[in-house]
């Protein structure tokens, strides 16, 4: 998958990086990723920064639904981030 993620201890920052062509699935399956190994057990985060720099979107038009369901599936990590 061409997201990954990186863990400052130090500083209690994720960084998720995405590179090459990245579709809508894999955005959704990083995010479930970063929601399980990351948000949830470590409540030591202060923030997250997202570098997509080095990404190609490939989003079909009317896939944003499929972002609002994922959201309102995990909506119990929404308090951890804030």
């Amino acid at each position: 998958m061409p997201v990954t993620f990186e863990f400052n201890r130090e500083t209690g920052i994720l960084t998720k990086v995405g590179r090459g062509k990245l579709n809508l699935t894999e955005m959704i399956l990083a995010w479930d990723k970063a929601f399980k190994d990351y948000l949830y057990p470590n409540k030591k985060i202060r923030g997250i920064i997202l570098d997509y720099r080095d990404a190609d979107f490939n989003f079909e038009v009317g896939s944003q639904q499929s972002v609002v369901d994922f959201y309102k599936k995990t909506k119990k990590y929404s308090a951890i981030t804030k």
